[in-house]
């Protein structure tokens, strides 16, 4: 069961919160009661302020926004919760709140086409035409929803899941060494290709 199941579902807000921190931590065969889960959303939400990039991360985005790439986000959940999130990493030095897309916000969560559909709305026909990669860590939600508009598709693996049988993410990374490893390679493709032509 993911996101979008739980906005079909009309549960409440809390029991969504339940499942999702039960079901992370039984990835790690960790399990908790309820009431462990409702403290562990509060000491969550606590510490929300105090989150931060990895280095490599900054070390990322000041690499694409020097090589002139166009940034975006999209995220599900809560406008209030993902603008904290945003605003805690300070991630508006490097994408512009225009190419940002809250789930809450437009109506519509990934995996769903609709919302990358949303966001390519958004480009400019020349940015359009290029090939658009999305960088996610949920397979689900970012990898199949971004393979469905024909986006290349970068899986963030950090927790080592078991790879799908029929895995259509282009790149798997698992660490942001390698995440900033296999971007500055594909930039550098690219840039080799447009010198060739």
């Amino acid at each position: 069961m993911d996101y979008p199941i739980f906005l079909c579902a009309k549960l409440e807000l809390k029991n969504m919160q339940i499942f999702r921190i039960k079901q992370a931590l039984h990835d790690y065969n960790i399990e908790i009661t309820d009431k462990q889960a409702i403290k562990f959303q509060i000491d969550f939400e606590n510490y929300q302020n105090d989150i931060i990039l990895f280095p490599e991360m900054e070390k990322l985005f000041n690499l694409l926004v020097a090589k002139k790439q166009t940034l975006g986000i999209i995220t599900n959940g809560t406008l209030k919760r993902q603008q904290k999130k945003i605003k805690a990493l300070q991630l508006e030095k490097w994408v512009p709140r225009e190419n940002i897309l809250i789930s809450e916000e437009v109506g519509v969560s990934k995996p769903e086409k609709l919302i990358f559909n949303f966001f390519e709305d958004k480009l400019s026909d020349s940015i359009k035409n290029q090939t658009l990669f999305y960088i996610g860590d949920n397979y689900v939600n970012d990898i199949i929803g971004a393979n469905s508009v024909y986006w290349k598709t970068i899986w963030v693996n950090y927790r080592n899941y078991q790879k799908p049988k029929s895995c259509i993410a282009d790149y798997i990374v698992q660490n942001p060494v390698e995440l900033y490893d296999t971007i500055a390679k594909l930039l550098s493709k690219t840039t080799e290709t447009n010198l060739d032509n």
